[in-house]
């Protein structure tokens, strides 16, 4: 699936480096995306599944404040089908364009009550109590890309608006197989940032030393440079993605925003290394073993991903 390619609608501000206008020390690349003025947004190109998820999710968010979602779903004593689907409707949103989700998660509203990154937030806790596959769902409930790709390029930054994660590593990667978020923002290899821009399928993430250190002190896993310095993405290699979108700010009109790893995923923090087809999955988080294969995992997660949107009552 070939990257979103509406450059009025969002743009990366990489080569410039230029700095969003309401968060003017940030110092990383970072993306621009115009908000969506009518909600839910819906349109006669979607699916009846996709038109069907909106509308539940818009009802939610237009009904119940977010203390009153988490509270109604954290009632939830088993994996019952509420929270099937709850994570069947939100799965089909996200999986087929995270950045329409993120958009009406930023957009302004004075009828809406809460936001689907609440009714997401509160499903994820209830993954973790009920889910029969927690390693597989909560991946699944909590990120917007899995992707397998190969890392271009890195940049090191020191950003110094941040308060603790200040060391930055922006790395540009092609996309080899899409497993969950089919679209996402265009972008261009740093190869190319002195020559004209080519339009590649490939994606930019920020991932920031210091969150891998502490994710892995709270996982109980080693944490030392060596260790931190192994897991942070390098040219020329492989790499299974687990990617958040995440707002830096926003206007009237747009959001401000930057892709991060999910770093609650598992030992490698959202960004598994694939060596010798293998990644290294210290505590088994996705149940196929500690070095199981890259693909082994791809299918996995391809196969719960069906199961869940094509699940019925």
């Amino acid at each position: 699936m070939k990257s979103l390619v509406l450059l009025l609608m969002i743009v990366w501000s990489y080569a410039a480096f230029a700095q969003p206008p309401c968060y003017q020390k940030y110092v990383p690349p970072y993306s621009t995306m115009s908000l969506p003025t009518v909600l839910p947004p819906l349109n006669s190109g979607m699916g009846l599944n996709e038109l069907i998820a909106h509308i539940v999710l818009d009802s939610v968010c237009r009904t119940l404040e977010s203390p009153q979602i988490d509270s109604f779903i954290q009632a939830r004593t088993t994996w019952d089908d509420t929270l099937k689907s709850l994570l069947k409707y939100t799965t089909i949103l996200v999986d087929n364009n995270p950045l329409t989700v993120f958009g009406i998660n930023n957009a302004i509203s004075p009828w809406r009550m809460s936001f689907p990154v609440d009714v997401r937030n509160s499903l994820a806790k209830a993954v973790v109590q009920h889910s029969p596959s927690p390693g597989l769902d909560v991946p699944i409930s909590t990120c917007d890309y899995i992707l397998r790709v190969t890392v271009q390029d890195t940049i090191n930054f020191v950003d110094t608006s941040a308060q603790i994660s200040k060391t930055s590593r922006v790395s540009t990667s092609t996309i080899s197989t899409v497993v969950m978020g089919h679209l996402y923002p265009t972008c261009t290899t740093q190869a190319l940032v002195t020559s004209p821009a080519t339009t590649v399928d490939c994606i930019t993430f920020d991932t920031r030393m210091e969150r891998v250190s502490y994710a892995r002190q709270e996982q109980g896993l080693t944490s030392d440079s060596t260790t931190i310095a192994s897991i942070l993405p390098k040219p020329s290699r492989q790499y299974l993605l687990f990617l958040k979108l995440t707002k830096l700010c926003s206007q009237s009109a747009s959001v401000h925003f930057t892709i991060y790893p999910a770093y609650w995923v598992g030992s490698q923090c959202g960004v598994y290394e694939i060596v010798d087809s293998r990644i290294s999955d210290e505590l088994n988080y996705f149940g196929q073993g500690t070095n199981p294969l890259a693909q082994d995992v791809v299918n996995a997660f391809t196969s719960r991903i069906q199961t869940i949107k094509t699940w019925v009552p």
